[in-house]
């Protein structure tokens, strides 16, 4: 591959039995190529391989998924003492670095709805690095009060039951049910699981971020997004 169209993206198959170096010199061919913009490294990598190595050695203006130790402290920085710079974090394609697509579509979708989540207490369900984390940021960023519930957490029903904005996370079907979430909450997922909206019913908006195509037994409106840009979703909605 020596050139990349700006308006295109390519797709590199490595065999497993790749050695690390190799995969950071790819990585490295990438970082100097100009009409590469963007790099992603689908995780996770073979055990054999570093994969905090293969993530610090992608250049920061090109870690497309936000993983990069830099981005990652930039996401973390809230930027609220004197001369710090600020970031309107009402505007995400203005946002002087990278954030992962799927986080930031979770924030979209929650404002096309019309959730307001300033003053609301959110729970994030999952820690992870693509995920988890970022959204949890993303929402204190949006002055919500956030908890994460993961899988030490004790009672976490009843802390769901207290959020007025649940986003689901977690790579467990059928983890969430629809007693969890309190009448009128907002109710997020993030899978790429066929089964994991099924029997999960109640008188609450459901906000439902898609990979896959999925079925839902839930009433209420059902919001999908349907292809993810590091900068702007585009959604599509079913009702």
């Amino acid at each position: 591959m020596n050139t990349l169209n700006p308006f295109e993206h390519s797709i590199l198959i490595l065999i497993l039995i790749l050695i690390q170096a190799e995969l950071i010199a790819k990585v490295e061919e990438l970082n100097a190529l100009p009409t590469c913009h963007g790099i992603l490294v689908q995780l996770p990598l073979p055990e054999h391989i570093n994969e905090n190595a293969v993530i610090g050695a992608i250049s920061v203006s090109k870690d497309v998924d936000g993983l990069h130790p830099i981005n990652s402290a930039k996401l973390v920085n809230t930027g609220t003492h004197k001369g710090a710079e600020k970031v309107n974090w009402t505007d995400l394609s203005s946002v002087p670095f990278h954030i992962a697509c799927t986080p930031q579509g979770c924030i979209e979708l929650l404002d096309r709805s019309g959730v307001e989540m300033s003053g609301k207490n959110a729970v994030v369900i999952g820690r992870s690095n693509l995920v988890g984390l970022p959204v949890s940021l993303l929402l204190m960023h949006r002055n919500a009060t956030v908890t994460i519930v993961h899988s030490r957490t004790v009672n976490a029903e009843e802390i769901c039951k207290r959020a007025d904005i649940v986003v689901a996370a977690v790579g467990r079907t059928e983890m969430v049910k629809g007693s969890w979430i309190k009448e009128g909450g907002e109710l997020q997922f993030v899978t790429v699981r066929y089964r994991s909206l099924q029997f999960v019913t109640g008188r609450y908006r459901s906000l439902q971020v898609f990979k896959v195509r999925y079925r839902s037994t839930s009433r209420a409106k059902i919001h999908k997004i349907t292809n993810l840009n590091t900068k702007l979703p585009s959604f599509s909605c079913r009702y």
